[in-house]
Protein backbone atom coordinates (compact mmCIF):
# COMPACT_ATOMS: atom_id res chain seq x y z
CA UNK A 1 0.00 0.00 0.00
CA UNK A 2 1.25 3.30 -0.62
CA UNK A 3 2.12 6.03 1.74
CA UNK A 4 0.62 9.19 1.85
CA UNK A 5 3.51 11.15 0.76
CA UNK A 6 3.51 8.54 -2.21
CA UNK A 7 -0.03 9.03 -3.49
CA UNK A 8 0.98 13.27 -3.05
CA UNK A 9 3.46 12.05 -5.87
CA UNK A 10 1.90 10.31 -8.10
CA UNK A 11 -1.17 12.60 -8.02
CA UNK A 12 0.21 15.85 -8.46
CA UNK A 13 2.48 14.00 -11.36
CA UNK A 14 -1.25 13.38 -12.73
CA UNK A 15 -2.22 16.71 -12.63
CA UNK A 16 0.78 18.39 -14.39
CA UNK A 17 0.33 15.32 -16.71
CA UNK A 18 -3.25 16.04 -17.58
CA UNK A 19 -4.68 19.83 -18.27
CA UNK A 20 -8.15 18.05 -17.77
CA UNK A 21 -7.78 17.98 -13.72
CA UNK A 22 -9.20 21.26 -12.89
CA UNK A 23 -10.85 19.82 -9.43
CA UNK A 24 -10.45 17.46 -6.65
CA UNK A 25 -12.75 14.93 -8.73
CA UNK A 26 -11.59 14.99 -12.04
CA UNK A 27 -7.87 13.54 -10.46
CA UNK A 28 -9.88 10.22 -10.20
CA UNK A 29 -10.90 10.13 -13.61
CA UNK A 30 -6.52 9.79 -14.07
CA UNK A 31 -5.42 8.10 -10.90
CA UNK A 32 -7.37 4.92 -9.68
CA UNK A 33 -4.75 3.63 -7.13
CA UNK A 34 -7.03 5.08 -4.52
CA UNK A 35 -10.22 5.98 -3.74
CA UNK A 36 -12.30 8.91 -2.94
CA UNK A 37 -12.33 8.36 0.79
CA UNK A 38 -9.16 6.99 1.42
CA UNK A 39 -8.12 10.26 -0.23
CA UNK A 40 -9.88 12.24 1.53
CA UNK A 41 -9.15 10.20 5.14
CA UNK A 42 -5.60 10.89 4.13
CA UNK A 43 -5.64 14.48 4.26
CA UNK A 44 -4.55 14.77 0.70
CA UNK A 45 -7.61 17.36 -0.38
CA UNK A 46 -5.76 19.73 2.04
CA UNK A 47 -2.62 19.82 0.75
CA UNK A 48 -0.82 22.84 -0.88
CA UNK A 49 0.93 21.17 -3.34
CA UNK A 50 -1.90 19.05 -4.74
CA UNK A 51 -3.93 22.22 -4.67
CA UNK A 52 -1.06 24.37 -6.38
CA UNK A 53 -1.22 21.62 -9.02
CA UNK A 54 -4.87 21.52 -9.92
CA UNK A 55 -4.80 25.52 -9.89
CA UNK A 56 -2.10 25.87 -12.14
CA UNK A 57 -4.25 23.92 -15.00
CA UNK A 58 -7.08 26.23 -13.97
CA UNK A 59 -4.58 29.41 -14.79
CA UNK A 60 -3.69 27.71 -18.19
CA UNK A 61 -7.13 26.80 -19.18
CA UNK A 62 -7.93 30.79 -18.42
CA UNK A 63 -5.31 31.84 -20.53
CA UNK A 64 -6.04 29.35 -23.33
CA UNK A 65 -9.53 30.43 -23.24
CA UNK A 66 -9.13 34.19 -22.92
CA UNK A 67 -6.65 33.60 -26.29
CA UNK A 68 -8.93 31.86 -28.26
CA UNK A 69 -11.70 34.61 -27.28
CA UNK A 70 -9.54 37.45 -27.99
CA UNK A 71 -9.15 35.65 -31.60
CA UNK A 72 -12.11 34.96 -32.21
CA UNK A 73 -14.61 36.40 -34.85
CA UNK A 74 -17.72 35.22 -32.59
CA UNK A 75 -18.87 38.74 -31.35
CA UNK A 76 -20.39 37.00 -27.79
CA UNK A 77 -16.67 35.49 -27.32
CA UNK A 78 -15.06 39.38 -27.91
CA UNK A 79 -17.42 40.74 -26.13
CA UNK A 80 -16.85 37.87 -22.95
CA UNK A 81 -13.13 38.60 -23.68
CA UNK A 82 -12.92 42.38 -23.25
CA UNK A 83 -15.21 41.78 -19.97
CA UNK A 84 -12.17 40.02 -18.57
CA UNK A 85 -9.80 42.77 -19.77
CA UNK A 86 -11.76 46.05 -19.11
CA UNK A 87 -11.15 48.90 -16.65
CA UNK A 88 -14.08 49.75 -14.29
CA UNK A 89 -15.07 52.61 -16.13
CA UNK A 90 -15.59 50.73 -19.15
CA UNK A 91 -17.37 47.54 -17.43
CA UNK A 92 -19.74 50.53 -16.19
CA UNK A 93 -20.36 51.50 -19.67
CA UNK A 94 -21.28 48.00 -20.90
CA UNK A 95 -23.23 46.89 -18.10
CA UNK A 96 -25.60 49.99 -17.80
CA UNK A 97 -28.67 51.13 -19.07
CA UNK A 98 -29.57 54.97 -20.04
CA UNK A 99 -32.81 55.58 -18.39
CA UNK A 100 -34.12 58.94 -18.99
CA UNK A 101 -36.73 59.14 -15.90
CA UNK A 102 -38.74 62.12 -15.39
CA UNK A 103 -40.67 63.09 -12.26
CA UNK A 104 -43.69 65.04 -13.05
CA UNK A 105 -45.89 67.12 -10.65
CA UNK A 106 -44.77 67.31 -6.77
CA UNK A 107 -43.76 63.35 -6.51
CA UNK A 108 -39.72 63.11 -5.84
CA UNK A 109 -37.94 61.58 -3.79
CA UNK A 110 -39.25 60.73 -0.65
CA UNK A 111 -42.52 61.38 -1.71
CA UNK A 112 -45.85 58.30 -1.75
CA UNK A 113 -48.90 59.19 -3.07
CA UNK A 114 -51.73 58.33 -0.58
CA UNK A 115 -52.94 55.40 -3.09
CA UNK A 116 -49.41 54.05 -3.45
CA UNK A 117 -49.85 54.03 0.72
CA UNK A 118 -53.13 52.50 0.36
CA UNK A 119 -52.39 49.86 -2.08
CA UNK A 120 -49.53 48.67 -0.15
CA UNK A 121 -51.84 48.36 3.26
CA UNK A 122 -53.96 46.37 1.57
CA UNK A 123 -51.39 44.14 -0.09
CA UNK A 124 -50.13 43.53 3.32
CA UNK A 125 -54.00 42.46 4.14
CA UNK A 126 -54.16 40.11 1.36
CA UNK A 127 -51.28 38.67 3.00
CA UNK A 128 -52.27 38.56 6.22
CA UNK A 129 -50.28 41.19 7.35
CA UNK A 130 -46.76 39.50 6.15
CA UNK A 131 -44.51 41.00 3.27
Amino acid sequence: MASKKQHEKNIIDIIRSHNDVLCVSDIFVHYVDISRARFYQLGLDKLDTIREAIRANKVKAKHYLRKKWIKSDNPTLQIAAYRLIAEDDELLRLNSRNVDMKVSGNMGVGVVSEESVKALLDKMDELGGNL
